[in-house]
């Protein structure tokens, strides 16, 4: 390496080669020795900048040393007190969480050029995070006003948003849509789409659900225009924010519970994005609401092309052999969830009694099924996925009695509602009363008295769980006999042989 530099010295190879020593000497383990290297440029010579600049690096990455990170900036800065040296100050100061010196440096580097809108930007970023919101609120404002700049304009609204002040949001956002209705310039389209997008959240967050789908309604049409420019591979990022914005009604019908027009807008929000994963699982998860089984498959199969390794996918099709009676194929989806999370407190698994008996079944899976109850609700890397179908109460605690009480039209559409034997008790809410009933009717040794208090791991506990299950399971499938219901549940990690509840 030393022959080399001295072979290319004065050559504008020499600093890159400089560099990768004083990278080599990292990577071994000497940090003091690529100091050294670097520290022997002075000021002055050409390579200077970048060997303060990667000194900072490792000073801050190696070393973890705050000050000499800050300390190598401040050098080049005696050298070369120019605009761009004081943003790179302030980003130095941004990157180890002082604010308040960054603001500092930002300032300073805006008067020496006030056009900047970049370091405007970083200038209102650094006042939100020292928690000066009134200050970058001013400090927006003065600058939209003076430039008549359109990210300022959408920064100021997105912060009076944050910050609760929705009037004032709603009127910077509309002012521009009044003045320009019909924009033609491509940068001005543009800017409308993010005005209209921010201006429906606030809406429907205000409950203003017709409002927002007329924004948005608005926005895809301005982005159409976009679309219709061009159609090359660089106007994907166009047909990225058509597909937002589709699934961003998609959402508000969602809450109307219009499941035709979800399924609609997520359709056609996947001819503008087609292998966006989220938008997939979305629509499979319609489809799977509204019993579309070989649609949600046929999702859930394109999900798992582009990512083989996704849960939700594979928890859906699982859900959906057990649906069919397809116990082995829904084992071996379940068996590759519980190895990929072994430690999950909750694992989700479906037997149908006497074809797959626990004690033949995969040990990973034999030995959660014998601590857990299965359930229609798995913890996945601390994430909840929730099947649709099968929602139920929240977190229903304590007694029989002492559930709170849901319409029995919420009960399958709220979603912070699932299941969860292993974190609290639970029982049926007012709303599983009808099912509850006719189970009890039907199949008498299952009656609990309702004075109980069941505990987690208790039968009786999770006989109220199961109840609970087929009044969800009959709200999909109308025609689904009680027997079909079969659940596992959960005893002591000692126990050899586990107790089969069947309805």
């Amino acid at each position: 390496m030393d022959e080399a530099i001295k072979e290319w010295k004065g050559k504008p190879e020499e600093e890159q080669l400089f560099l990768m020593n004083a990278q080599l000497h990292v990577a071994k383990g000497d940090v003091d020795g690529a100091l050294a290297i670097l520290n022997t440029v002075e000021p002055g010579q050409p390579n200077y900048h970048s060997a303060r600049v990667k000194m900072a690096e490792i000073y801050l990455e190696e070393k973890h040393d705050r000050v000499m990170f800050t300390m190598c900036y401040r050098e080049l800065l005696q050298t070369a007190p120019t605009s761009a040296t004081y943003a790179l100050l302030g980003d130095a100061y941004m990157s180890v969480q002082e604010p308040e010196k960054a603001i500092e440096s930002y300032e300073t580097a805006l008067k020496m050029s006030n056009k900047d809108m970049a370091l405007t930007e970083k200038i209102g970023e650094a006042y939100v995070l020292c928690h000066l919101y009134s200050k970058a609120v001013n400090f927006y404002e003065s600058v939209m006003n003076s430039t008549k700049d359109k990210r300022m304009r959408l920064k100021l609204a997105d912060l009076l948003h944050k910050l609760g002040n929705t009037e004032k949001c709603i009127r910077i956002l509309r002012q521009p849509l009044d003045e320009e209705p019909n924009p033609i310039d491509p940068v001005t389209i543009s800017a409308h789409v993010q005005y209209l997008k921010l201006l429906a959240e606030v809406e429907f967050e205000g409950g203003k659900h017709t409002e927002a789908l007329n924004d948005l309604s608005t926005a895809k049409n301005l982005q159409m225009k976009l679309v219709a420019k061009n159609d090359s591979p660089a106007n994907q990022k166009v047909k990225k924010e058509m597909a937002e914005i589709l699934c961003s009604q998609a959402e508000i019908y969602s809450n109307a519970h219009d499941h035709k027009m979800v399924i609609e807008k997520y359709k056609e929000a996947l001819t503008y994005n087609e292998t966006d994963i989220k938008t997939i699982l979305a629509l499979a998860n319609r489809y799977l609401t509204t019993n579309k089984l070989a649609e949600c498959k046929q999702m859930c199969e394109i999900a798992l092309s582009i990512d083989r390794d996704n849960d939700e996918a594979t928890l859906m099709i699982a859900d959906m052999l057990y649906t069919n009676n397809d116990t082995d194929k829904a084992i071996v989806h379940f068996a590759q969830l519980l190895e990929k999370y072994p430690r999950s407190e909750c694992a989700i698994t479906y037997l149908r009694a006497g074809s797959s008996p626990i004690d033949k079944a995969a040990p990973v899976v034999r030995r959660w099924l014998r601590a857990y109850v299965a359930v229609i609700v798995v913890v996945v890397a601390k994430k909840f996925l929730v099947c649709e179908k099968f929602r139920t109460t929240l977190w229903i605690e304590g007694g029989w009695g002492e559930g709170e009480r849901i319409d029995r039209s919420d009960v399958y559409n709220d979603d912070r509602v699932f299941f969860s034997p292993v974190r609290s008790p639970i029982a049926p809410a007012s709303a599983a009363t009808a099912a509850v009933e006719h189970a009890s009717h039907r199949h008498p040794s299952l009656h609990a008295p309702r004075t109980h208090a069941p505990t987690p791991t208790d039968d009786r506990s999770i006989e109220s769980m199961l109840r609970s299950y087929v009044l969800v399971v009959r709200s999909s499938r109308p025609s689904v006999d009680c027997d079909e219901v079969v659940m596992v549940l959960p005893l002591d990690i000692s126990s050899t042989v586990p107790t089969i509840c069947r309805f």
